[in-house]
């Protein structure tokens, strides 16, 4: 009599394929696997049962979670199951809200203080962005905890989380978490994308107003965020800030913030102090750098150069604009 396979080698099976003809041929092997109690089998068919569309498999998922959320938690305490699971619940378009709920709310093992580790972050974070996908009429709620997440990453992901649902409700929540100063920068940049996805007119100025924080990395997240932003209304609110710094470091940060921009007006601001040969032009030309390979940009840039009859500043866009210089 034929030995039956161990789940194991109908596992290395199914990995093997590039692809499945018939998904039933896949249900069996990866439903053992599924029942097992052990953290890399179920991430393993987890991940399978992505790969493969496997729907069928669904409810062997979510009894999965169940446990290993429960008390076969000390078994998967990285959560690489749990997340193994999220995501193929995800790639399946389950509606599986409850369950993501649960796993935004799971803490291993126990809900750190500030700046300790957390086991279960990235399974937070997976949650979160799940819920974000299936419109979760009780989202913002759930997203509301997760600003005040003890974890950095996690707060992030649940500022661009509010970012995605395209509510008012959310711009609010966002405004607040923005005012309150989160100590980590990834934070506050984080509120500040997700406020311009949501509405950028409106953004615009309210991130503006952080220009003038005392603190030089809130100041200078605002402005990244600002030039990144793209936006008419962003230029003069940096060049008005540009012209109230005292150090040079604060004035080359924010001309790079300038040139992010991209559009004419922020390249033609730039280009005027190249062209002035004052303190700021080597500055300037640093920042236009990132134009190296625009023929127009690059001839505008070199043309100011001319006019300036500075040696040591033509030396300089030789070598930002990794041209070979004359000899």
């Amino acid at each position: 009599m034929k030995k039956p396979k161990s789940v194991t080698s109908e596992l290395q099976e199914l990995e093997s394929l590039s692809s499945l003809a018939d998904s039933q041929d896949a249900v069996g092997p990866l439903r053992r696997a599924l029942a097992s109690r052990s953290s890399s089998m179920i991430s393993r068919a987890a991940s399978l049962a992505a790969r493969f569309h496997v729907r069928e498999v669904e409810p062997d998922l979510q009894t999965a979670f169940d446990h290993f959320l429960g008390k076969g938690a000390g078994s998967d305490n990285l959560c690489s199951a749990k997340i193994a699971v999220v995501k193929a619940l995800r790639a399946l378009n389950s509606e599986g809200k409850d369950l993501y709920v649960r796993g935004m709310q799971h803490y291993w093992p126990a809900r750190p203080r500030q700046g300790q580790r957390d086991q279960a972050a990235t399974l937070r974070i997976v949650c979160a962005d799940a819920l974000t996908e299936v419109g979760h009429l009780e989202l913002l709620t759930y997203l509301i905890d997760l600003l005040a997440d003890p974890t950095p990453g996690v707060r992030v992901a649940a500022a661009l989380a509010l970012g995605s649902t395209g509510e008012r409700e959310a711009t609010l929540l966002l405004r607040l978490k923005a005012l309150s100063v989160d100590e980590s920068p990834e934070v506050l940049e984080a509120c500040f994308t997700a406020l311009l996805s949501l509405e950028a007119a409106a953004a615009v100025p309210f991130i503006g107003r952080f220009l003038v924080a005392e603190d030089e990395k809130v100041k200078m997240t605002a402005a990244l965020a600002l030039g990144q932003s793209e936006h008419q209304d962003a230029l003069d609110l940096l060049t008005a800030c540009w012209n109230r710094q005292t150090t040079q470091d604060s004035r080359s940060d924010l001309l790079v913030a300038i040139a992010l921009l991209r559009y004419p007006r922020a390249i033609e601001f730039l280009v005027s102090l190249v062209d002035g040969g004052e303190d700021d032009a080597e500055n300037a030309l640093r920042a236009l750098a990132t134009f190296r390979a625009d023929p127009q940009v690059l001839r505008r840039v070199e043309l100011a150069i001319d006019r300036t009859n500075d040696p040591l500043l033509r030396r300089s866009f030789e070598a930002k604009f990794r041209r070979t210089p004359l000899a």
